[in-house]
């Protein structure tokens, strides 16, 4: 059985991926020229702030405060995240972002599904089994507008 120092660092961890997430998408929505896609990617970046927020109701050691100044304070340029995103070519990579966006959600499932499975606590596990849900959803979205935007972009 884990510690809850353990447990909360776990949350936190999870907080921060959420919030790289969220940065990823907000600075994604800038390399497409399709509105469709940029409307997706956009409604992605406000769902990943949200799931930042349910980790941020589990996690004790940071206030609303600290919180939201972490939500504001711009991407991370070492995120993992956002390293995939600065190899792209510009000019044409629209399918190529939804590309690693696809990925990254795949990535992130496994990690939270992971964790899920070595908390023992149900309230922290419950947490963690609706965001893999909703990481489901996301990836199922960005699957729809790759192929939506590959037969535009192809036909």
């Amino acid at each position: 059985m884990e510690s809850e120092k353990t447990i909360q660092d776990a949350i936190y961890h999870s907080m921060l991926t959420e919030k790289d997430a969220m940065d990823f998408y907000r600075t994604a929505s800038q390399y497409v020229r399709n509105p469709d896609a940029r409307k997706t990617l956009e409604l992605l970046a406000q769902e990943e702030r949200e799931h930042a927020e349910w980790f941020h109701r589990i996690c004790n050691g940071v206030d609303l405060e600290e919180f939201l100044e972490l939500i504001d304070s711009g991407p991370n340029e070492n995120s993992d995240w956002l390293i995939k995103l600065k190899e792209i070519n510009l000019e044409n990579g629209e399918l190529e972002v939804l590309e690693i966006a696809m990925r990254q959600e795949k990535e992130l499932e496994k990690e939270l599904a992971r964790i899920a499975a070595e908390t023992s606590d149900e309230d922290v596990r419950r947490i963690y089994q609706a965001n893999i849900e909703s990481t489901r959803e996301h990836f199922k979205m960005i699957a729809e507008e790759y192929n939506r935007l590959k037969e535009l972009l192809f036909s």
